[in-house]
């Protein structure tokens, strides 16, 4: 009887749950949450740990030992991704963990390619991401140069680099002039060297059956470990927000990012891009009154 009438909420579900100590009712509910394809918008977010613990085990215990090929642990991360998708806004922990799995679990990858990760934009917590480490590790061990994308990752994702307001309010022109001045500057992007510092990742498993952090490490130098880079491409990010500022004041007062008004507030790189209907139709004009080259009555 206790199968018909299984319990989804998981409320009689301890904090760490273990599928041996749970009630029957709720071994049910976790039993239907995973014959439904594991997409129950309001299963109990302890049913979803408990599926959890199991991708830990894999990643963590067989993987490190070698057992699990680049294309389990990139399904597995898959299936992360995918959860995370349908329970992050659920509850905070379970986001914390996904996401610092995900990062983790890159370690675990036989080949560091770096095209195939995905510069990230938002700070994780108090950690460089795990994706800019091991992309610019990977970078700084082949003597490739750095990338404008990861060299703006590395700055938005920096926890000791807190860039002022314009770069929260107007993050599409701070990306756009950043990306410009550092291929101005650099060209295809700085060369790293090689610091000696080991890449090295401790990871807090959600699970108790581990007993406590797990360490995983992979041979390429960690760049979190390193200041002088890092300073030349802050300021560069600093000198952008700063020249941002104008704008940034009057989007916050107005709202306005498209009339003639906002555009000349931008930095010359950027106006000529923007604009709304009226804003091209007077550069048109100007130009057309400029067209000599010579003083023009306006």
């Amino acid at each position: 009887m206790e199968g018909r009438n299984p319990e989804l909420a998981g409320e009689s579900m301890s904090y760490w749950p273990s599928y041996s100590s749970i009630s029957p009712r709720a071994r049910a509910g976790y039993l239907h949450w995973l014959s439904g394809g594991r997409q129950l918008p309001d299963i109990g977010i302890g049913h979803v740990f408990l599926f959890f613990y199991g991708l830990e085990r894999r990643l963590l215990a067989d993987g490190a030992r070698g057992q699990v090929a680049t294309s389990e642990v990139d399904a597995i991360r898959g299936e992360i991704e995918r959860l995370l998708a349908l329970y992050a806004d659920r509850s905070h922990s379970f986001r914390r963990y996904g996401s610092s799995l995900l990062g983790a679990s890159l370690l675990l990858r036989k080949v560091i390619d770096v095209d195939s990760l995905h510069p990230p934009t938002q700070r994780e917590g108090w950690e460089l991401p795990m994706a800019v480490r091991l992309a610019i590790g990977s970078l700084a061990k082949e003597g490739k140069p750095l990338p404008a994308e990861w060299a703006l990752s590395w700055v938005l994702t920096a926890p000791e680099i807190l860039l002022r307001t314009p770069a929260q309010r107007c993050p599409d022109e701070l990306r756009e002039l950043f990306l410009a001045r550092y291929r101005d500057e650099h060209g295809d992007g700085l060369v790293l060297r090689e610091n000696k510092t080991r890449l090295q990742v401790q990871y807090q498993p959600a699970s108790a059956s581990f007993g406590g952090a797990v360490n995983l490490t992979v041979d390429l130098p960690d760049v979190a470990s390193t200041t002088a880079p890092l300073d030349r491409l802050r300021r560069l990010a600093e000198q952008c927000s700063t020249d941002l500022d104008a704008y940034s004041r009057w989007v916050g007062r107005t709202g306005d990012t498209a009339s003639p008004a906002a555009v000349a507030l931008l930095p010359a790189a950027l106006a000529a891009s923007r604009g709304d209907d009226s804003t091209r139709a007077f550069d048109l004009w100007l130009d057309e009154r400029l067209a000599s080259g010579g003083p023009a009555l306006v």
